[in-house]
């Protein structure tokens, strides 16, 4: 990871002394930057996972709108059997009473 990486190498220069006497100002800042590195990736993780919350939401969303288009098709083809049925025994009657 690049901020292990950072951190490695500006120890070792406080180590080693090379920092011109300002050692713990660099050991106060790569202090901090590892505190901000935690929160924003913390952030970013808590981020992603409202993402992906979103993300299955809105599959939801789209699984039930299709859903009702479908039971709206089923209904449709509901009524029409049904005027049908009614139809085939009006003319059941209308035949019989010819016959």
């Amino acid at each position: 990871m690049l901020t292990s990486e950072v951190v490695v190498l500006h120890t070792e220069l406080i180590d080693k002394e090379q920092c011109a006497g300002s050692e713990d100002a660099v050991r106060d800042r790569i202090n901090k930057l590892m505190d901000e590195w935690t929160y924003l990736t913390r952030k970013s993780s808590e981020k992603g996972e409202k993402l992906q919350e979103a993300n299955r939401q809105r599959m939801y969303t789209a699984a039930v709108k299709d859903l009702e288009f479908w039971l709206g098709e089923v209904c449709m083809a509901y009524k029409c059997i049904q005027i049908l049925w009614v139809l085939l025994k009006q003319f059941q009657r209308f035949i019989g009473s010819y016959l």
